[in-house]
């Protein structure tokens, strides 16, 4: 029960909430599934010697696995979505820059027509001066856009390692219950023959005594 428990939250975690939500969730969630295995382990030395215990580190493996993918899936929208703020925040700083400029050589202009001190100097100088603060703050939007492209695709790179390492992970847990599957089948049917040989000489020692 508290299993399924955990795991609406973290459904209803992915559905409503932001992208560091959503990974805040996934991280919290798969370092459960480490644990639930940690636990399995350290409770028998013989861990890992059953078909059953293979296909439980299998089942926790690939849950980890899965949410790593979900990972990627969230840093790739996100690596989007801050390309699009970072070219929004570059055009809107070009355009700004122009404008500053263009208010610049007004100015240069003006103080050779009326002078340093006449009121279109000082109107002209008042509004470079505004503008500029606006320039500064498209500067800073760039830099903060640009550094925020930068961490979302290191988020994204560590995802994808992740998932790299986890697929390791899985397939060779995914041998290791296949082989171990293959080896109880055969050892089985080894059986069966013995049983069935003792059956069949049973049989004959029985005809003997006849």
């Amino acid at each position: 029960m508290a299993g399924k428990t955990k795991q609406l939250t973290v459904k209803l975690a992915l559905e409503a909430g932001n992208y560091k939500q959503q990974i805040s969730a996934i991280n919290k969630e798969n370092k459960n599934f480490q644990q639930e295995l940690k636990t399995a382990a350290s409770s028998s030395d013989n861990f890992g010697k059953t078909l059953e215990d293979k296909k439980k580190k299998l089942d926790l493996v690939g849950k980890q696995l899965d949410n790593a993918k979900k990972k990627v899936n969230i840093y790739s929208k996100e690596v989007e979505k801050s390309k699009s703020t970072l070219e929004k925040a570059s055009k809107a700083y070009d355009t700004q820059r122009d404008k500053v400029d263009k208010l610049r050589d007004q100015l240069d202009k003006a103080k050779s027509v009326y002078g340093e001190n006449s009121k279109e100097v000082k109107a002209l100088e008042a509004e470079l001066a505004r503008e500029e603060k606006t320039l500064e703050q498209n500067r800073k939007a760039v830099v903060n856009a640009s550094n925020s492209l930068n961490t979302m695709e290191t988020n994204l790179n560590k995802a994808r390692e992740e998932v790299n390492k986890l697929e390791k992970e899985f397939k060779s847990a995914s041998s290791q219950a296949n082989d171990f599957s293959v080896k109880m089948a055969a050892a089985s049917e080894k059986t069966g023959k013995i049983s069935a040989n003792f059956s069949s000489a049973g049989e004959k020692i029985t005809d003997v005594g006849k």
